[in-house]
């Protein structure tokens, strides 16, 4: 006896108009859909340009936001960002409209821009800026201690290729990581044309200073010459959250033999 089995196509290719209620069900929603994210996004209020969609990732027209791979389930885009996954729940969404709410629950209102966009640079992950937040700095200080001792001082700071990546909302509300580059600062002590030290400093040499949690989210701002006495010479190291009002120091002792010690900033 033969029995004959019909496969039918059920819904294979709903829009996320006729989705609603579902965000985060884990039904993926077509391929259409995610190739109609495809292009250049402006805001509906003042047509600032948003983000572009390049297959599955989205890019942003300032070169310190990293890109992001975006999913979409039904009603719901999902972010893969650099710490979490965040996700933005669609009110309406057609070829050239897309509506949906930010992190704080806000209407974000985009419509697509007209190709090709003037003057506007979408910024790739391999791409490397370290002028985003470096400057090449190199300081010298000569003191005399009370014995008499001539120190001269150098400080050097050497911008480096080493992300520190910082969860961010962009203007639309959307969280962001914005990328920082770290610092290796260099300190030279001589006394006379004698070097009693020379040394490269990175953040990890502080990191009893600083919470662990906080410590990926530091960068190696600043050595700062802070006096000299008998013992030695002292610098002060400053360690900070970009963007962030904290930040963490921590003395560096030069000691009159060439000794080096840390200690906590007073």
């Amino acid at each position: 006896m033969r029995y004959w089995v019909f496969i039918l196509p059920v819904a294979a290719v709903l829009s996320f108009c006729q989705c609603k209620g579902g965000a985060g069900s884990g039904e993926p929603s077509s391929d259409e859909d995610a190739a109609m994210l495809g292009g250049v996004w402006q805001s509906a209020d003042d047509d600032a340009y948003v983000f572009r969609v390049v297959g599955d990732t989205i890019f942003y027209p300032d070169r310190r936001l990293l890109p992001v791979h975006f999913r979409i389930y039904r009603d719901t885009i999902f972010l893969d960002g650099n710490n979490n996954v965040t996700k933005y729940v669609i009110e309406k969404f057609t070829p050239n409209v897309l509506h949906f709410r930010n992190q704080s629950g806000e209407l974000v209102k985009l419509h697509k821009a007209q190709e090709p966009v003037p003057d506007v640079d979408f910024y790739a992950a391999e791409e490397t800026f370290l002028d985003v937040n470096q400057t090449f700095e190199r300081r010298d200080t000569v003191v005399v201690a009370a014995d008499g001792k001539r120190y001269h001082c150098y400080v050097q700071v050497n911008p480096t290729s080493y992300k520190v990546v910082k969860d961010n909302l962009n203007n639309e509300g959307m969280d962001v990581g914005k990328v920082y580059y770290d610092n290796i600062i260099n300190v030279a002590v001589y006394v006379g044309a004698t070097r009693l030290y020379f040394h490269d400093f990175t953040k990890r040499e502080f990191s009893s200073f600083v919470p662990e949690e906080i410590m990926p989210l530091c960068i190696l701002s600043d050595v700062i010459y802070q006096g000299c006495d008998t013992a030695g010479v002292t610098f002060r190291a400053q360690l900070r959250v970009p963007e962030s009002a904290s930040s963490y120091v921590a003395d560096i002792c030069i000691s009159a033999g060439g000794e080096m010690s840390l200690s906590a900033g007073k």
